[in-house]
């Protein structure tokens, strides 16, 4: 496949409708139409372990971190803050965790803006917002299957969205260091 190869878009039979795939290499392409995508393309989960600690690394960037069902109390220490770092958790345990999250910018003027959605076993829907210029940590408590949190860095705050399923209805408390 050339460097110059057009692929239809998919509107009609118009060839002018073409996508230039000019500077785009693709690579292992089988006479099936089995395709490998290269590094970049295709991320995949990292499963964090169950312990007291977990240091998120700036190199896992993007991917989903899924958090087991833990034993204990983890505290998940996010790397120094650059310019669009992404990471999104999301509970896998096969029951709801009787033990609860921190997220942790490890300073408090490298805080969170933004919040998060709770709901929980009673269908209380609560609403929880950091206060936008300390907040460094946040607690997510007791989740339950369909937690799901984003986190976005700007270079020097992190801003923070997603939904925690909780048995309790206080599932998210922010705080400082």
């Amino acid at each position: 496949m050339g460097v110059n190869t057009k692929f239809p878009n998919g509107v009609g039979a118009d060839t002018s409708n073409y996508i230039d795939t000019t500077g785009v290499t693709c690579e292992n392409i089988t006479a099936t139409g089995t395709l490998t995508l290269s590094s970049g393309l295709v991320r995949s989960a990292v499963v964090t372990t169950d312990a007291a600690t977990y240091t998120v690394l700036a190199a896992n960037s993007g991917k989903t971190h899924i958090v087991p069902n833990l034993t204990a109390d983890c505290v998940f220490t996010l790397p120094t803050p650059a310019a669009g770092l992404h990471y999104r958790f999301i509970y896998g345990g096969g029951a709801a965790d009787a033990q609860d999250w921190t997220l942790n910018t490890g300073s408090d003027t490298n805080y969170f803006i933004g919040g998060l959605a709770g709901h929980d076993t009673t269908a209380v829907i609560l609403y929880v917002f950091s206060d936008g210029n300390s907040n460094s940590k946040v607690k997510i408590d007791t989740p339950n299957i369909g937690t799901a949190v984003e986190l976005y860095c700007d270079g020097t705050n992190w801003y923070i969205s997603g939904t925690v399923h909780s048995s309790t209805d206080t599932h998210s408390v922010f705080s400082d260091q």
